[in-house]
């Protein structure tokens, strides 16, 4: 059993809890071996809305492929490509620089060598996602589907608590599960925040939500993170997706 969600499967028999059916979208996409498809994120303070689409692919474990269209920031695209040998990526960007500007793209060796040890290590797409995390725009939404140890671990710091909220069930028999509860940034940080993950019957995530308050002019207001997620696994994926221009 792979255990990887907030608290690890506990059988029942009058359906799936909560914890259950977080445990079981996580582990689909752990165990994916590719991916492909795209995630629809808005951010609101209810006075504006920046608006980011995601495309997202990878075929474990060495390939992967990330691409960031935000408006609001001139155009200027974030991207992360592997083609399994080397990755590409553009450095953080500076908050300082505005309107921002282009940046020259990073490129590292999937394969790296310890220099004490001289053992080599062959970098997964999670490592690759990691070493890149900071130049992308945070996506919780992004981190479940690239499954990186790493930051499954934060997202269980994040969860302060996890309920059911609603079983919706279709004309056709399916369903849909929606979860949430209350959200922190730090183990120890008071739980102000609320969330919600919409998964279907199949276990995919369809949807994650992130109500946050944040201080404008003395005030708090609530920052939503709307984060809707089409994606398929187990997929062929094009060669040329991975391609580094």
């Amino acid at each position: 059993m792979i255990c990887v969600a907030i608290i690890c499967l506990q059988a029942q028999n009058n359906g799936p809890t909560p914890n259950e059916i977080v445990q079981r979208m996580l582990t689909k996409y752990v165990s994916a071996q590719s991916l492909t498809g795209t995630i629809d994120s808005e951010t609101s303070d209810g006075k504006g809305t920046v608006k980011n689409l995601i495309t997202v692919s990878y075929q474990r474990p060495t390939f992967i492929s990330v691409h960031m269209t935000i408006k609001g920031r001139n155009g200027l695209p974030m991207s992360l490509v592997s083609d399994g040998e080397n990755f590409r990526y553009d450095p953080p960007m500076k908050e300082s620089l505005v309107p921002p500007q282009p940046r020259e793209r990073l490129i590292e060796p999937v394969t790296v060598k310890n220099q004490l040890t001289g053992a080599t290590l062959v970098q997964d797409i999670g490592m690759i996602y990691n070493a890149a995390h900071a130049s992308l725009v945070a996506s919780t939404a992004l981190d479940i589907l690239i499954g990186f140890r790493a930051h499954l671990k934060d997202l269980q710091i994040h969860v302060a608590t996890l309920n059911l909220i609603k079983t919706n069930v279709a004309d056709d028999g399916s369903k849909t599960y929606l979860v949430g509860g209350t959200w922190r940034q730090n183990k120890d940080d008071q739980a102000l925040s609320t969330y919600q993950m919409l998964i279907s019957d199949q276990w995919d995530l369809l949807q994650f939500r992130l109500v946050e308050p944040i201080g404008v002019n003395n005030k708090l207001v609530p920052l939503t993170i709307t984060e809707k997620v089409n994606v398929k696994t187990d997929v062929p994926v094009p060669a040329s997706t991975f391609k580094i221009d």
